[in-house]
This record gives structure tokens, C-alpha cells and sequence, in this order.
């Protein structure tokens, strides 16, 4: 977690697109700065859900980004991220054998704590 309240999973993934460009896209959303082509897939804000998908933008909204869970993923495009929210599917129950990921990342971070370090 950082000053502004972002909580970031690590290792977190990220498509093709965002790969190379990690360490500038994580140090823009942590210091407010623009980022409107970047999908962020966060932990569910509903009990009853898994994963969320929102554009960067939304987290200009001061209660969202001092509320926002986890952030897991990040992605180039909406399509991008739907594909990622898949693969991290595929990669819990993989590990896990079953599909319950909410629990799977928060499980993971309470064991290894989530990254506090600034980028």
C-alpha cells in the first residue's frame, strides 16, 4: 500500500501490452497521475463477486481509490483484461483446484503481506 492508499498484489499480472511499462504505469496510478488507456482488475468490491474490471480513470474518484481492493491485474484494454481475468482463473485453479480466487489472493496476502514497496 502506498500514500494514496493502493494495495498491489505481487507477482501481479499484466498483459503484453503493459509488461514493459510496469514500474512507470504502477508509479502513475500511485501518484494520481492519468493513465486513461489502463484496465485494473481488483478484487471484488461485492462479497458475492470474484474480480472487477475498471478503467484507471475511476480512481480520480477520492472514495474509490481510498477504497479500492487489490489490484491484481493490470491490462492495455478492456478485451485485455477480460483475457487476463481468465488466465488468473486458469492459474488459481491450477494451484488451488478450485476457482474460488477471492479467497486464493486474499489468502496470499495475508501469508506474504502485500507490496508495500514504492516504485
Amino acid at each position: 500500500m502506498d500514500v494514496n492508499g493502493l494495495k498491489w498484489y505481487d507477482p501481479l499480472y499484466t498483459d503484453e501490452g503493459t509488461k514493459k511499462n510496469i514500474r512507470m504505469i504502477r508509479w502513475r496510478l500511485n501518484h494520481g497521475a492519468g493513465s486513461f488507456r489502463i484496465y485494473l482488475i481488483t478484487l471484488s468490491t461485492s462479497r458475492e463477486m470474484q474480480l472487477d474490471i475498471l478503467h484507471a480513470s475511476q480512481l480520480k474518484q477520492l472514495y474509490l481509490r481510498r477504497n479500492l481492493p487489490m489490484i491484481v491485474g493490470v491490462a492495455q484494454s478492456y478485451e485485455d483484461a477480460r483475457e487476463l481475468v481468465i488466465r488468473i482463473i486458469e492459474d488459481v485453479i491450477r494451484k488451488t483446484g478450485n476457482a474460488d480466487v477471492r479467497s486464493y489472493f486474499e489468502k496470499s496476502d495475508a501469508e506474504k503481506g502485500a507490496d508495500e514497496c514504492y516504485i
